[in-house]
């Protein structure tokens, strides 16, 4: 996929909310060609903290959830991941994209 394709959410996820971050703005250029990948504001201390608290109040529910539940999402995260590889390459572009599926995990292949 091109990177004008993409549509990648640049908020973060916080106690089931998307929020977008109140800190500093970043931007992320194409290398070669010097063009604007995509931008985001990175969260604040704050949100951090928010999200931290959020995740230890629900990690009670999750150690319960039965282990064949949480290893099919698991699972589905890395079929996501390893479907969305090239969008992924191209959005973090330290090295070609060509290049980034040889130093995957093989369990994520």
């Amino acid at each position: 996929m091109h990177p004008q394709n993409m549509h990648a959410q640049q908020q973060q996820l916080i106690n089931g909310a998307w929020v977008v971050g109140d800190a500093e703005p970043f931007t992320k250029h194409d290398p070669v060609a010097g063009t604007l990948l995509w931008q985001g504001a990175a969260a604040s201390s704050r949100q951090v903290s928010t999200a931290v608290e959020a995740a230890r109040a629900a990690f009670p529910a999750w150690a319960r959830t039965p282990f064949a539940e949480r290893q099919a999402l698991v699972e589905r995260f890395v079929d996501v991941l390893t479907a969305r590889s090239e969008d992924l390459a191209i959005a973090s572009p330290r090295k070609p994209a060509s290049h980034c599926g040889k130093h995957a995990p093989k369990q994520a292949r």
